[in-house]
């Protein structure tokens, strides 16, 4: 799979590992005086975003399945169904949803740098716990512009899908027996 390997997917997949860590693991990055923050956060960000990576990776899957497709209306039904369900998932949970998750995700992150003094003090300890959120804030916004783009990308692929003229049988058996 191609796809997966290229720049944004690889950056995507570094930087949502990094995030995860930074907020699970604050300490592990000198960032001891770190309150917990964002655990709440990331049942939704790695948890209730991911559903929509079911039905996407059974269509994968099947997509590599050429023959098997062709000789299945079961297994086309199967992919046209994961398909669908995938689309409405990642509209809801990554498009709708995520931006709001994520605005609260901010005011968490600028809470622990401005109200805790964390960006006004020259402490080592302090300056590792504000570069590290800061790095989070970074790699959120980041996140943010990625679901954004492949929501856009999504959007128009139902768009054209929805617009394209179909032909009509009746119309093309009348045109080829004149």
């Amino acid at each position: 799979m191609p796809s997966l390997r290229s720049t944004v997917m690889v950056a995507h997949h570094i930087v949502t590992g990094s995030i995860c860590v930074a907020v699970c693991y604050p300490f592990l990055l000198g960032a001891s005086r770190v309150s917990p923050w964002g655990q709440y956060d990331l049942v939704y960000f790695f948890g209730l975003t991911e559903v929509s990576t079911l039905p996407l990776a059974v269509h994968d899957t099947l997509k590599h399945l050429p023959r098997h497709l062709s000789a299945s209306k079961l297994l086309t039904d199967v992919d046209e169904v994961c398909k669908a369900i995938f689309a409405v998932l990642f509209l809801v949970f990554r498009c709708a949803y995520f931006p709001v998750t994520m605005f609260g995700f901010w005011q968490c992150l600028l809470d622990q740098l401005f109200d805790h003094g964390l960006i006004r003090t020259d402490s080592q300890d302090t300056t590792a716990a504000a570069n590290l959120i800061k790095f989070v804030l970074c790699g959120s916004i980041f996140m943010s512009c990625l679901q954004a783009f492949w929501g856009y990308k999504l959007v128009s692929i139902l768009l054209k899908m929805a617009f394209e003229k179909k032909e009509d049988p009746a119309k093309s058996k009348t045109t080829k027996s004149e």
